[in-house]
């Protein structure tokens, strides 16, 4: 089974960087642009591996770790 990441950085060219890394090593990946998305794609979906950029518009990822963690 592919290890599943979350990849959340508002900055398109980070993900689709980490998007060619995962994707070499074999993984799966989702996207998100903010940490909100990223908060609503984690008590959606399961994922092995969160990345998360800590300043994003919307929420930034401390917090949305934080809620997720929470949930």
């Amino acid at each position: 089974m592919a290890v599943r990441f979350l990849i959340a950085d508002d900055y398109l060219a980070h993900q689709k960087l980490m998007a060619n890394i995962v994707v070499f090593l074999g993984g799966v990946m989702r996207g998100a642009a903010n940490g909100r998305e990223a908060m609503r794609l984690a008590q959606s979906e399961e994922f092995d591996i969160i990345l998360m950029d800590l300043h994003m518009p919307v929420m930034d990822g401390v917090e949305a770790i934080r809620r997720i963690r929470a949930s």
